[in-house]
């Protein structure tokens, strides 16, 4: 679903192709939670918040969609997402915080109250940052999260509500031109930025400045040439920004705060448009193989109505995720199969294949992968090289045959023997064995067989 500044559904759109009276549409986030995450809330609630409903600091992350077109990139919650010494994502994401609010009553997630005051909390986050130049110095903190969660404790059912807060304009956005694409220059410009700012900062920056093609600034830097440089309506100057969404027509969600950041920039008064406004041009980007692809970022222009610094704060109630039916209703996990240990490294490894689906091949199919069956001859370096591969990928029936033992020399070069299967009492152990219970010991609810096997190859003596 599409949201816009002005509340409407999709459908009840005027999607008229008069740019210069359509209101600018966004694609929202849509969140993806480890589940180790869920395990986590549950022993917080059960031994350290209790009764408490405080909200609490949370950490996600979201990366640049790398498969434009296809497939979006969504929000991650990620296991330590409580735990303020652990890194947001990875360092090909952007970090951001936020705040969870374990609710006692189950019915409290569909309480106006409660879901006014996250919202409000949230924009005056936002807002704050915006205000006193923090997100200026650091845009990432425009995208905020809030999580209403709900555990039920015997089932291990978990309800919950992801809010991406958004600030709603006095005017909402509109298309100020059709789309355009940029240049190899700016590109090349903006992935030289990202990989400076990723290696000082183990993360990607969510935003920054773009001046002539071939120079980027952090916000900060150029916050005071920004009303001369948009008024002028070019793309001398953009704002570029990691986007998420997969809709090369639409931006994501998070350039909703980023838009506001630009209204409320004090160099902007005066120096605003016709009413007030401005054109902002925004440099969409997006990845592909880790890198920035030029086919897949746009230009996109905005036209934004100047707004105070500190105009009154709200955010949009469109700004509440949808669950997976389409409803604004919490969505749920059920999870009592996975707090046994095994169904949890499971549930792990599944999340694993879905986030290379997401990132890299959106048809991959997971099941069937799962239900692969592989016979692997020979259980040396490549062997197991194969065999640990194998298991990251969610092949689970591994068969292993192999004529020899294990000898002192491999454990150091074989990943899947250990000193002691070549010092066993009673003589080193056969490799294909070891080989297996290995693999079982890695992945407990995967099923490796291992057999002692003489296979004759043309070239070489048959053995007696």
């Amino acid at each position: 679903a599409m949201g816009t500044d002005s509340n409407q559904h999709p459908s009840n759109m005027n999607t008229n192709t008069n740019t210069s009276v359509e209101v600018m549409r966004f694609e929202p986030f849509a969140s993806a939670v480890d589940v180790a995450f869920w395990m986590q809330i549950n022993a917080k609630k059960l031994d350290v918040w209790r009764l408490d409903e405080t909200p609490y600091p949370l950490k996600a992350s979201y990366a640049p969609c790398a498969r434009a077109g296809e497939i979006a990139a969504p929000l991650q919650v990620a296991e330590g997402a409580l735990e303020s010494s652990e890194r947001a994502g990875t360092a090909l994401a952007v970090h951001v915080n936020g705040t969870v609010r374990a609710l006692n009553q189950k019915e409290s997630l569909r309480d106006a109250a409660v879901k006014e005051t996250a919202l409000a909390n949230a924009a005056a986050t936002i807002a704050n940052a915006i205000a006193s130049g923090e997100a200026r110095r650091n845009p990432a903190l425009l995208a905020q999260v809030a999580l209403l969660a709900h555990a039920d404790h015997k089932s291990y059912v978990f309800s919950y509500r992801f809010a991406f807060p958004a600030l709603q304009p006095a005017s909402p956005a509109k298309v100020a031109a059709p789309n355009g694409t940029p240049s190899a220059a700016a590109c090349d410009a903006c992935q030289a930025y990202v990989d400076g700012v990723r290696s000082q900062t183990g993360s990607l920056p969510a935003a920054w400045i773009v001046h002539g093609d071939d120079k980027c600034l952090s916000v900060a830097d150029a916050a005071t040439e920004l009303g001369a440089c948009f008024a002028q309506g070019t793309t001398a100057t953009m704002l570029a920004y990691v986007d998420h969404a997969r809709d090369a027509n639409h931006p994501g969600w998070v350039l909703r705060n980023l838009l506001a950041l630009v209204a409320r920039t004090e160099a902007l008064h005066g120096g605003g448009g016709a009413e007030g406004r401005v054109t902002v041009p925004c440099l969409s980007i997006r990845f592909r193989n880790g890198a920035v692809d030029q086919a897949a970022c746009r230009i996109i222009f905005a036209d934004v109505a100047v707004e105070a610094a500190d105009a009154p704060a709200a955010c949009a109630s469109s700004c509440w995720e949808l669950n997976s039916r389409g409803v604004a209703a919490p969505r749920t996990a059920k999870l009592a199969s996975a707090f046994d240990p095994h169904a949890l490294a499971d549930q792990a490894v599944e999340l694993n294949l879905k986030l290379m689906r997401w990132r890299a091949n959106p048809k991959l199919d997971v099941d069937a992968m799962r239900h692969q069956k592989c016979l692997l001859v020979g259980a040396g370096t490549l062997g197991c090289a194969v065999a640990r591969t194998l298991l990251g990928w969610g092949v689970k029936h591994i068969t292993l045959v192999d004529n020899g033992t294990v000898s002192y020399s491999n454990p150091a070069r074989q990943c899947l023997y250990e000193f002691a299967d070549a010092s066993a009492e009673g003589g080193p152990r056969p490799k294909a064995v070891a080989a297996a219970e290995s693999l079982r010991r890695i992945h407990p609810s995967c099923v490796a067989n291992g057999e002692v096997l003489n296979i004759p190859c043309p070239g070489h003596p048959i053995p007696p």
